[in-house]
């Protein structure tokens, strides 16, 4: 699995391993029978407003048009209103082949009113995690660019 920058980092057997300088991600050192889904920060990058339908058509797809939100310059938040909006996390992942990658939302997120919605990650999936990020807080939250959002764990398949 890769998490860090846009490089990724092969993390490999999951030994304990710093991941680049901004990350400041340590991986957990496993040993059998102590951890079987470790996890991984996922944290906020890219935010985006939907601004037009999609269609999920019987023979295509058509994806919505979206509009990027920009963090306040003065402290680096972003200041969202409640709603959906279309969320791309900043680390890079690549899910090894014998495993699926799960996410799920950070229990501070829940308890500001907001949850992390995703999907799964198949096995070989490779690039950026992005989900919904639904705020249901009619007050709204503020989030600092780079805050952590979530974590994924992997969970290793099986053939049947």
């Amino acid at each position: 699995m890769y998490l860090g920058n846009r490089n990724g980092i092969d993390v490999g057997d999951l030994s304990l391993n710093k991941l680049g300088s901004d990350s400041g991600m340590l991986l957990p050192k496993l040993d059998k029978g102590i951890a079987d889904y470790p996890t991984f920060r996922m944290s906020i990058g890219d935010v985006y407003r939907f601004t037009s339908r999609g269609k999920v058509l019987t023979d295509r797809m058509e994806y919505p048009e979206y509009m990027r939100v920009k963090p306040i310059p003065l402290n680096n938040r972003f200041y969202l209103e409640s709603g959906v909006y279309l969320v791309r996390c900043r680390e890079y992942v690549k899910i090894p082949n014998d495993c699926i990658g799960l996410v799920l939302p950070n229990p501070s997120l829940i308890g500001m009113g907001a949850t992390l919605q995703t999907t799964i990650w198949t096995p070989g999936y490779e690039g950026y995690v992005t989900g919904l990020l639904v705020v249901y807080n009619m007050h709204g939250i503020e989030l600092e660019h780079g805050a952590q959002i979530g974590q994924m764990i992997l969970v290793k398949t099986t053939k049947l």
